[in-house]
């Protein structure tokens, strides 16, 4: 992995970003946890290498309008979809519109971080 990749963990829920946390500092991954969309493109400094973590049901900006605000922006970050709520139909969509992975909560942290790894390997060839 490149060392300066981090993980942006972008999800509505404290107490999922708080867990995604613990797993990423366990196995020694950068990240940055953002409580919305809104918050995320606020501070997020385009280039910086690494991936998307993200929610697809949060309240106003859902993960399924980030990723296209991002294509938008041409910010060539990865995205990983982790919901509790997914279907047939938006992954199908998030995926046609570029999404590397779309995940269905919860997931053991051994397979997420083996996504994870794929994700970053993936923005490292982009």
């Amino acid at each position: 992995m490149n060392t300066e990749s981090c993980v942006f963990i972008i999800d509505d829920d404290y107490a999922v970003r708080d867990s995604l946390g613990q797993v990423m500092d366990a196995a020694g991954i950068a990240y940055q946890t953002f409580e919305s969309a809104e918050h995320f493109l606020r501070d997020y400094c385009p280039g910086k290498p690494g991936c998307v973590l993200l929610d697809l049901n949060m309240p106003n900006m859902s993960g399924e309008e980030l990723q296209t605000e991002l294509i938008r922006r041409q910010f060539r970050l990865p995205i990983i979809f982790l919901t509790a709520y997914g279907d047939m139909a938006t992954k199908a969509r998030v995926m046609k519109a570029g999404a590397v992975d779309f995940l269905i909560k919860p997931i053991p942290s051994n397979q997420l971080l083996e996504r994870i790894q794929l994700a970053l390997q993936h923005e490292c060839q982009t």
